[in-house]
C-alpha cells in the first residue's frame, strides 16, 4: 500500500496492520508532506498495528543510517560520477585523439581543442561536486521519530520474540510456499492444500530421482530428465 493511499475498503476493516522494516525506514525518505498525511491518517484508523519482533530489531539496527540517507546517496553518487562519467569521458576522448592521430584525418586540431574543453568543464564540475554539502529535513526526521516512538513502536504493538527454532520453521514455511507456488491463504483449504502439497513433494522426489537407471524384473527402467519412464 501506497503511503498516500487510505482506501475505504481497508480502513476500519477486521484486520491488522502490519509493517516490515522497509516501510518503516522509508518515511525517512519521504517527501515532508506525504510524511504529514500519513502521520495524521495513521493515526486516525482504527485498525490494531503489529510490529514483529525482528523487525523491530532490524529497524533499531538500520534507523540511524536512514536518518542520513540524503548525506549517503550524494555521496554514492558522487563516486559514480567520478567513475562512470568523468573517468569514461576522459579515457573515451583520449582513446579517440589517438586514433585520429595516426590517421591522416583533418579534424584532429579541432577535436583536441573540443576534447580539452571538455575535460576543462567537467573538471570544474568534477571538483564542485565533491565539495557539495547537503542536508536532513530536521523538521522530518524529528516528525518520523516521533512517529515512531510515540505510536507505531508503543509496547502494545510489539510482538514477542519468537525463538530461532521458530524462526527457521517460518523460513522454511515461507520456502515450501514459494517453491511450490503455493497462494495466501491455502491453509484455509486444508483438504485442497494437502492434495498439492502431497502432489509437490512427489513431483520434486520423481525430479531428484530423474536419471537414473533400475533394473526392474529383468527390464532396465529409465528415469527421464523430462520425469517420464522408459522401458528397455
Amino acid at each position: 500500500m501506497e503511503y498516500y493511499e487510505f482506501k475505504e475498503d481497508i480502513i476500519d476493516q477486521d484486520f491488522n496492520f502490519y509493517f516490515d522494516t522497509s516501510a518503516l525506514l522509508s518515511l525517512y525518505r519521504k517527501q515532508k508532506e506525504l510524511v504529514e498525511y500519513f502521520d495524521e491518517n495513521i493515526r486516525n484508523v482504527n485498525n490494531d498495528i503489529r510490529i514483529p519482533s525482528t523487525v523491530q530489531k532490524e529497524y533499531n539496527r538500520n534507523v540511524s543510517s536512514a536518518k542520513i540517507h540524503l548525506k549517503n546517496e550524494l555521496i554514492k553518487n558522487t563516486k559514480k560520477f567520478q567513475k562512470n562519467i568523468f573517468d569514461k569521458v576522459n579515457q573515451s576522448l583520449t582513446q579517440i585523439s589517438d586514433l585520429l592521430s595516426n590517421s591522416d584525418s583533418t579534424d584532429l586540431d579541432t577535436f583536441v581543442k573540443l576534447q580539452d574543453d571538455s575535460i576543462e568543464k567537467l573538471s570544474i564540475l568534477n571538483d564542485f561536486i565533491k565539495k557539495l554539502e547537503i542536508s536532513e529535513n530536521v523538521e522530518k526526521i524529528d516528525k518520523v521519530s516521533e512517529l515512531m516512538d510515540n505510536f507505531l513502536m508503543l509496547s502494545d504493538n510489539l510482538l514477542p520474540a519468537i525463538s530461532m527454532v521458530e524462526q527457521i520453521k517460518l523460513m522454511n514455511e515461507g520456502y515450501t510456499r514459494a517453491k511450490h507456488h503455493f497462494p495466501p491463504g491455502y491453509m484455509d483449504m486444508k483438504d485442497k492444500y494437502h492434495g498439492l502439497k502431497k502432489e509437490a513433494l512427489k513431483k520434486e522426489s520423481w525430479s531428484k530421482e530423474a536419471g537414473r537407471t533400475y533394473k526392474i524384473s529383468g527390464r532396465l527402467l529409465y528415469l527421464g530428465r523430462d520425469n517420464k519412464r522408459y522401458f528397455e
